[in-house]
């Protein structure tokens, strides 16, 4: 057990049979029983019982608060492209207890990845939501072109990662009013300089 990690304890040494001496994130040492530990109840000294919810998760947070931003202030840059659309949040991640109830749906933000609604016309709640990597998002945008590959119609971005296309290139050039067909297949413009140490380097 010695070294294993439950919660914000670490445990040092055994102290009985059945209760061992942990070392709490805050530096404090503390005894908890072997029963506890496994069944996950306050596994700190204590020290965090007077940390608000949103400063122990202070990711989860930001998530949180740039949400309801998006939805309800009409200042927020990306307020047209929800407010103002009639994109909502459901009442109970709204209120008093907002983020608490927030925080026990959604869970903790896995590293790298943001909010995202899995159905884009449909508001802010907890089965319409989850945490997305960035190429998740890519691929579900509102404004999405999708493109056929025989097959099925995959995203612009996905078509661009399976066939290595430069996505930002193609995504430049219809933002320029190109063809789709034209964008994807004009080779992309080699400046002479580029062309000079492309032969340099054989």
């Amino acid at each position: 057990m010695n070294g294993k990690v439950f919660g914000s304890l670490t445990v040092i040494k055994i102290n009985t049979g059945v209760s061992y001496f942990c070392k709490c994130i805050c530096g404090n040492i503390i005894t908890k029983s072997h029963a506890t530990l496994h069944r996950g109840y306050k596994l700190h000294c204590g020290c965090l019982d007077e940390i608000p919810l949103w400063k122990k998760h202070n990711s989860e947070y930001r998530s949180y608060a740039a949400m309801k931003s998006r939805c309800y202030d009409t200042k927020c840059r990306q307020y047209q492209y929800y407010g103002a659309r009639g994109i909502t949040i459901c009442e109970r991640w709204l209120g008093k207890d907002g983020f608490k109830n927030f925080f026990e749906d959604m869970g903790v933000r896995p590293k790298g990845m943001s909010l995202d609604r899995i159905k884009n016309d449909m508001d802010y709640y907890s089965y319409n939501c989850k945490w997305s990597t960035p190429t998740e998002q890519n691929n579900n945008r509102r404004n999405n072109i999708y493109i056929s590959d025989g097959k099925t119609n995959i995203s612009l971005p996905n078509y661009c990662r399976v066939y290595n296309y430069d996505y930002k290139l193609i995504k430049k050039r219809l933002s320029r009013g190109w063809d789709l067909q034209k964008a994807i297949s004009t080779p992309k413009f080699e400046s002479a300089k580029d062309k000079e140490r492309r032969l340099i380097n054989g």
